[in-house]
């Protein structure tokens, strides 16, 4: 690409970023009202769907489970007894998945062969304008809480047993979740959770540590100056890991990203996501969930990996 083109594509990811700022500097009038408003009386409001996956269709919703119909939870023979994970995907310009999610689905079922495995389709919302689909993501916890507290009292579905996972927006939207439902879900992970218009917000509109037992974050796009980098920079959990220094991760530096724009549009880096790559690695065990490694040398903290099993 002429170093012309170079430079009119770094201005326009300026303003485009500079743009997503609107949102920053206030809370909207929304924010002030969700913990009044947030619990459906007709589950006809519910605009998410809750797609229960299946091991051997990792990438199909095949069956949905519906809030206020009982009989849909038995269609889909979600298992009572075992671990649930909801998993909620970010913002979009195509109106579709990622390529990442049908990938964590199976790693999950890999992992936890008799769990269940939610996704939460929440495209139509997430394929707004980058400032209109940040809005929505408090809407979109309100679903996830509404769903949730529904599954508890209809079915007495344990909460120690639900594991919540956002990536992006969809991170926010699953710290909104576990703040609204009526008691703490066991754990909320957060992949790349989204920096613009999130980096100075309040913890009502945020992925925080007071959203579930546990909160683990991973990020690895925040980089930049605050609430301009793609992901948060400020740490919103219990443990916040930073592989890289939470930099551009290895083949992925943002020349990387400068390309992948010019020559597919802003959708080339969508679905690229590290962090979700990172969750499945650790999940299938390439990457121990309970192991870590101490290392003296300064730039071992920069490749997310230590080298001392402790």
């Amino acid at each position: 690409m002429r170093s012309g083109g170079v430079l009119a594509l770094l201005i326009w990811m300026h303003c485009l970023l500079s743009c997503y700022k609107v949102l920053a500097t206030t809370e909207t009038p929304a924010t002030t009202t969700v913990n009044s408003i947030w619990r459906k009386t007709d589950f006809k409001d519910i605009e998410s769907k809750f797609s229960l996956r299946t091991p051997e269709e990792p990438d199909e919703d095949t069956c949905y489970l519906i809030p206020g119909q009982e009989q849909s939870v038995g269609s889909c023979h979600f298992n009572h007894t075992s671990k649930t994970f909801v998993v909620i995907h970010g913002w979009t310009v195509t109106g579709m998945y990622e390529s990442w999610v049908p990938k964590l689905v199976d790693a999950l079922y890999k992992r936890e062969p008799n769990s269940n495995v939610i996704v939460v389709d929440w495209l139509q919302r997430a394929q707004q304008h980058y400032p209109v689909s940040a809005g929505y993501t408090q809407l979109v916890g309100q679903d996830v809480a509404s769903f949730i507290d529904w599954m508890e009292e209809t079915f007495n579905y344990p909460l120690d047993n639900i594991h919540i996972l956002g990536y992006s927006l969809g991170a926010h939207a699953a710290g909104v979740a576990g703040s609204l439902t009526t008691n703490k879900v066991n754990r909320i992970t957060g992949l790349d959770p989204a920096g613009p218009t999130f980096e100075y917000a309040g913890t009502s509109v945020t992925l925080s540590p007071d959203d579930a037992e546990f909160v683990d974050v991973v990020h690895t796009y925040s980089v930049g100056t605050p609430d301009r980098s793609i992901g948060i920079q400020r740490p919103v959990g219990h443990i916040d890991i930073y592989p890289n220094g939470g930099s551009f991760q290895p083949g992925c530096s943002i020349g990387d990203t400068i390309r992948l724009i010019a020559e597919n549009g802003i959708r080339g880096i969508i679905g690229k996501t590290t962090a979700s790559v990172v969750l499945s690695f650790m999940v299938n065990d390439v990457l121990p969930l309970h192991s870590h490694f101490t290392c003296k040398l300064h730039r071992c903290f920069y490749t997310g990996f230590f080298f001392s099993l402790i």
